[in-house]
Order: structure tokens, then sequence, then C-alpha cells
């Protein structure tokens, strides 16, 4: 036992307690009568309760990642209320008025049900602190590592995040494993026959994808390992690791949003008729727009993390690029 917990270990622990405890004081604020607009615990029930895989509120314009996810963490707190005779019945009958008149019928289960949900982030995210401990030890050292988790423990942007129930908590996390993956797979030592944590990475890319719109984005880190993995094998087996790829991550947005398969034409009325809804959109409009995403992204990021750790971070960034060639080998 001894021997298992080392200095390093200790120090993870240490970084991982703080930050559950963080994630978890006071994130019963505002109950029952008051919660946050994005959070799904409302939808999830909905879906639960009409027996369905897409959310019957969102009208088909949410993917469903995070719903689902959310729905099996769930399973462990209904199982409980029914052993304890809970009046379910009442409660759904409450709630099929309203939410705020179930909420003033049974106030001690509105406000269980989101502290649990919530807590459920504040576990997500004690994996992602993980993954990223793993990433710096993988890249650099264990001491890089402990670093990175420990700036991450005490993230408040992060912090904030887990008080809710919402789907960036679990959306981090498969970032993070994708990363995670993705440098796995060019470390990876099996041959050129084939390559697991190129699959996973793809899978959790994928996945992330069912989550929120913008989870596409990772097929950038995921295609340069794949590229860069291949090359090193001298192309041998591009077709037939590029086809698995793509297997992959299809499988994963499945995975997350199986109404998919059923309810394809109302995802695809939904998601053009945004596209549609301005009939003046030019090549410009759309340099603009996603010139003004970029800038936006960076200035959330940099709230979320506040100026000297994001400033730590870039610095982090930076580093990679000057001894990358020393990492990559």
């Amino acid at each position: 036992m001894l021997r298992f917990l080392n200095k390093h270990r200790l120090a993870l622990i240490f970084f991982i307690s703080i930050h559950f405890f963080l994630s978890l004081y006071s994130n019963q604020w505002g109950l029952p009568s008051r919660w946050h607009a994005d959070e799904k615990v409302a939808n999830v029930l909905h879906m639960a309760s009409q027996k369905v895989l897409y959310d019957p509120h969102g009208a088909f314009f949410h993917p469903t990642g995070y719903h689902i996810v959310l729905l099996l963490l769930l399973i462990p707190y209904y199982l409980y209320l029914t052993v304890t005779n809970y009046p379910l019945a009442a409660v759904k009958q409450a709630a099929s008025v309203s939410w705020i008149n179930m909420a003033h019928q049974f106030p001690e289960f509105a406000t269980d049900i989101y502290v649990y949900a919530r807590s459920c982030s504040a576990l997500l995210s004690i994996f992602t602190m993980y993954f990223i401990y793993a990433i710096g030890k993988k890249i650099y050292n264990k001491t890089a590592g402990l670093v990175a988790a420990g700036s991450y423990a005490v993230c408040m942007g992060v912090v904030g995040i887990n008080h809710f129930a919402k789907y960036i908590s679990l959306l981090n996390l498969l970032i993070v494993l994708t990363i995670y993956f993705s440098i796995s797979a060019l470390q990876y030592r099996g041959g050129s026959r084939f390559n697991k944590y190129l699959l996973l990475a793809f899978l959790s890319a994928g996945f992330s994808s069912s989550i929120h719109i913008n989870g596409p984005t990772l097929l950038l880190p995921t295609t340069l390992a794949l590229f860069f993995w291949i090359h090193c094998h001298h192309w041998k087996g591009i077709v037939h690791h590029s086809i698995i790829c793509l297997f992959s991550f299809i499988t994963g947005i499945l995975a997350g949003t199986p109404s998919l398969l059923t309810h394809f034409g109302q995802y695809f009325y939904v998601i053009m008729g945004q596209f549609h809804r301005d009939t003046t959109f030019s090549s410009q409009k759309i340099v603009v727009s996603s010139t003004s995403n970029i800038f936006g992204y960076f200035f959330e990021m940099m709230s979320i993390f506040g100026i000297p750790l994001f400033v730590f971070i870039l610095m982090g960034l930076f580093m990679i690029l000057i001894n990358f060639r020393r990492i990559s080998r």
C-alpha cells in the first residue's frame, strides 16, 4: 500500500480531492425554485417518461449525447427511489402540469435530482483531470502531468461549470480523451496492421460530435494523428485505416444520437433551416462570422481559465511547438 502511494500519486489524489470538493461545494444553489437554462435534467426526464431517445423539447436542434449519458447516470438514483417506495407516480403526475408545479409539491425530489446530476458533472471532471495528468506524463513526465492537473484543479471557470448539469463537463472529458488517444496512437509500437488508439480517438471525437455541433473540430487532431502514424509506416494500409477510422467516427455519433437513424429528416430540416434563415448569406459573411467566433472562443477560454492560467497554457503550447521534434521522437 505504501509503495503504491508514492509522492506523485499522493499529490494527484490531493489535487483530485481539492477539485472534487470545490465542484461539489454549494452546488445546490437556487434549488428547487430555479436552475440554469442549459441544464438538461428536465429534458432527460421527459425522454424517460416518453421512452424516446431524442429530446422531445429540443425540436431536433440539439444532439442527444449528453442526454443519453445523463439518463444512464440517473439509473442508480431511479433504482434508489424505487427501492425506498418514493411516490414516483405522483411526481410524474405533478410534472405533467409543469416542472414548477412538481417542484412546489415535491421540493426534496426537485432539489435532490439536480444535486445528483450536478454531482455527476463533478465526477466527469475528475476523469478529465486524470487524463490531463496522463497527457502531461506521456508528453513530458509525471511532474509536468501534476502541474497540469493542479492547474486544472483550481481553475474556477471549470469549477463553476461543474456546478451545473450541462453538457460541457462531458464534452471536456471527450476532448481530453480524444487528445490522449491521438497521442497514444502516435506512440503505438504494435506494427502497421492495426492501431487501436486511432479507433478510440475517432470514436471519442464522434461521440463529442453527438454532444455539441463543434465536436467535428476534433477531426483535426485525430486526422493529423492518422496522417503521421501512416507516414511513419510508409503509407501502408492507408485505405484500410482510413475506412476504419471513418466508421469509428460515425459509430461515435450514432452512439450519442441514435435518433439520427429514425429521425434524420427532422434533424436535417432544422439544421439546414439555420443556414437559409439569412437570405443574404455570402462568403464575406462566412469569413467575418468565422473570425468573430474564433476571437469569441479565445476570450471565452480566457474568462474560464483566468488570465494567469491562460497565459501559462499559451506558454505551454509555445514550448510544445519549439520542442516538437524532440517530443515526436
